[in-house]
């Protein structure tokens, strides 16, 4: 009737309140128990809930409501009626359902019978609700990964359950729903931050402050705001933070994979709620939320007001939780600074677009990795040209971001144009080395030119003419095109 792993949880509840010096063993001591049984932990895991937090609950309220006998009057623990009626009802449920013998899972979902107790209170409290545990058990839906979508080897689009599912899924929210920047940052996967002193030291003040120590980002597209971020976890790894953020870990929010297969109400609000539980347990955890503005309404059902944005409110306001978020200045003023009590709760940084000696500095920071990549070198003045040009005739986009483009793109054109031998044509031979630097192309001023005028749509001529020869020569050119107007001229 019992499974052996039942049996010893029985065991080990009885042992923890004679060893406590408990007259009975109760349901607090049953539920301990059971969240050492892998299984019934496993459910909690999936119904949102944090194991430890529940064990730290149980454990204080073991220790400081339950009062031990006299050493002179102890003896061998009795479970109370409680604990017996909840593994009776567990067995009877069990031979109702025609199955061998009752589990840990199957006690759990028993325990939610006895609604008075504190064991159910602390369940409750991590917000796992009887039906939570039975539809997990039952069909495998887990409140930390994305639904799966019909097809998929799955019965009606529903998650199997956990005996039967083969899936190598992550079972972690944070793996699921975010990305490590500190991970990509020791795979070599973030470029270096160059320059933006200014904001990063003030972005640290916030980040160190007791509350309220959420920096947000605040400046158009392209000007590095996502940058900044990345170069704060680049710099946390090289050793190269302060103080304050040292052993820190940015994870960077995947609004999109929270979002994608959430088909029933409340689907969201349990993954974001599940990911906000896991950063608070996680120490010294930053969670980065690129585009803010796009957690404002985000999950709420029609009419509703329980967004992504309230969910994550309660969390920021006690500090426990750091956040760094970005935005342009239009959705800052259409989304944040109309949720005042959002907007409260962060610390706007302008960042605004460097000048062009700026860019060339990045750029030059940037240079090695992009002449690796396409296997050519960059000359100074084809960067010059890039952020000069680049400032010059993309006039709807802004630094650093469309100079960088520019160069990319030149130094693609270059490798296309030669035939390969970059990066791509080292990479067959899986050695993974590059072209050395003597058989490199070189990527000057000219294919810049050439690159900006495809990208503006401008004639070549135009963009390689310097501005001072243009003007020289401009009283002969109208000259020309203007007949016997030579005074107006």
């Amino acid at each position: 009737m019992l499974s052996p792993e039942l049996e010893g949880v029985i065991r080990r509840a009885l042992d923890d309140a004679t060893r406590r010096g408990h007259e009975f063993s109760g349901l607090e001591h049953l539920l301990l128990a059971l969240l050492g049984d892998e299984k019934t932990a496993e459910v909690v895991k999936h119904c949102g809930g944090s194991v430890k937090r529940i064990q730290d609950k149980l454990e204080t309220f073991l220790e400081a409501e339950i009062k031990p006998l006299p050493e002179d009057q102890r003896d061998r623990a009795h479970p109370t009626l409680g604990f017996a009626r909840v593994v009776q009802r567990a067995v009877n449920h069990v031979i109702g359902a025609g199955k061998d013998e009752a589990n840990g899972p199957n006690v759990l979902v028993a325990l939610y019978s006895e609604p008075d107790s504190h064991a159910v209170v602390f369940l409750q409290e991590e917000g796992i609700s009887r039906l939570d545990v039975v539809s997990y058990i039952s069909h495998g839906i887990s409140k930390l990964l994305p639904a799966k979508t019909p097809g998929s080897g799955d019965q009606g689009g529903r998650r199997q359950p956990a005996d039967d599912d083969a899936d190598d899924a992550p079972t972690d929210p944070l793996e699921a729903y975010a990305t490590n920047l500190n991970e990509r940052a020791r795979a070599g996967e973030i470029d270096p931050l160059i320059g933006r002193e200014i904001q990063i030291t003030r972005a640290l003040h916030v980040l160190a402050r007791r509350r309220k120590n959420n920096p947000l980002f605040v400046g158009d597209a392209g000007v590095g705001k996502t940058a900044i971020v990345e170069g704060l976890a680049r710099r946390i790894e090289l050793g190269e933070a302060p103080e304050a953020l040292r052993g820190s870990t940015i994870y960077a929010l995947d609004m999109g994979a929270m979002v994608a297969g959430t088909r029933y109400r409340g689907d969201f609000e349990e993954r974001f709620k599940a990911v906000l539980r896991a950063l608070e347990e996680k120490e010294n955890a930053i969670v980065f939320i690129d585009e803010l503005h796009t957690i404002v309404g985000a999950g709420a059902a029609s009419g509703g007001a329980m967004d992504a944005s309230n969910l994550i409110k309660p969390a920021l306001q006690s500090g426990k939780l750091r956040c760094i978020g970005t935005t342009t200045h239009k959705e800052y003023r259409s989304y944040i600074e109309k949720d005042r009590a959002l907007a409260r709760r962060f610390q706007a940084i302008e960042v605004e677009e460097p000048s062009i000696e700026e860019t060339v500095k990045v750029l030059k920071g940037l240079r090695s990795r992009y002449e690796d990549f396409h296997g050519v070198t960059y000359t100074d003045k084809a960067l010059h040209a890039a952020a000069d040009l680049s400032s010059r005739y993309l006039q709807d986009r802004r630094l650093p971001d469309k100079a960088i483009d520019l160069i990319d793109e030149a130094g693609a054109a270059l490798k296309i144009k030669g035939g390969g031998g970059g990066r791509a044509k080292a990479a067959t031979a899986g050695s993974g080395t590059t072209t050395p630097p003597a058989k490199r192309r070189r990527v000057t001023s000219k294919e810049i030119e050439a690159v900006i005028a495809t990208m503006a749509r401008i004639p070549p001529k135009r963009v390689a003419a310097d501005d001072r020869e243009r003007l020289a020569n401009l009283e002969a050119e109208l000259k020309g095109k203007i007949f016997g107007q030579d005074g107006a001229v």
